[in-house]
Formats: C-alpha cells, sequence, structure tokens
C-alpha cells in the first residue's frame, strides 16, 4: 500500500462535492498523507480553482451538485485541458448517469459512501 500512497504523491488532486462531512473526513486523510489537493463545493467553484492553479492532475467529482453537477464540470474541463483524468462520486446506481459518464471517458466511479482504499486503487492504477 506505501508504494501506492508514494504515487498518489505525484497528482495535485481537486476534489469536488458539496457534502461536508465528506470534505472534511476526505481532507483529513490527503493532509496525513501528505497529498496536495483542493476542495471544491460545486463545479462553478472547481473551474475558478482549476482557472488558479494550473497543477491539478486529478480531479475528484460528485455528480449531483447545486451550480454545475459533475458531469457538466468534466464537460467543461475537456473543453478546455485533455492533461486532467477524472473519477465521479455517484450515490446513484441508475445506469444513464454511469452511461453519461463512460462517454465522457473517465477513470471511473465510485459509489458513495466511498472506500478511501477503493479510491486511492482507482487513481493510481
Amino acid at each position: 500500500m506505501q508504494e501506492k500512497i508514494d504515487k498518489l504523491k505525484n497528482y495535485k488532486i481537486l476534489f469536488v462535492d458539496d457534502e461536508e462531512d465528506i470534505q472534511v473526513a476526505l481532507s483529513n486523510i490527503l493532509e496525513n498523507l501528505k497529498v496536495e489537493y483542493y476542495i471544491a463545493n460545486n463545479g462553478k467553484e472547481a473551474l475558478e480553482i482549476l482557472k488558479e492553479n494550473d497543477n491539478i492532475n486529478f480531479v475528484v467529482t460528485d455528480i449531483n451538485m447545486p451550480s454545475m453537477n459533475g458531469l457538466e464540470l468534466i464537460e467543461q474541463i475537456k473543453k478546455e485541458s485533455k492533461n486532467i483524468e477524472f473519477i465521479i462520486l455517484t450515490a446513484h446506481s441508475e445506469s444513464p448517469y454511469i452511461k453519461k459518464a463512460d462517454s465522457l471517458n473517465i477513470k471511473g466511479y465510485l459509489v458513495k459512501p466511498m472506500d478511501i482504499i477503493e479510491l486511492i486503487n482507482k487513481i493510481v492504477e
């Protein structure tokens, strides 16, 4: 596992989710692992963070959020940058969300509540 954690440190991660408890839990974990990360509450805020930080190379985003959902966010980022990978988080198991996400050529998706080990594995695989 240490090898995967070391690989994880090569990523600058933007985590986009409107649930504060998830933000806090993930922040604590990433800080302990000494991974550089940013947090946004929605897609619009994520785009602002991306404009200010051109070193971000991985986005983990929820699908359902106010202002701009995760799938819209991914579409917008892909118009502007080809060097970012994506994982989506969802509480939904409905196939239209997953089909749409797959059509955006993402690295993967996780169903909430997410398992941090599974997230790390998806990022560094």
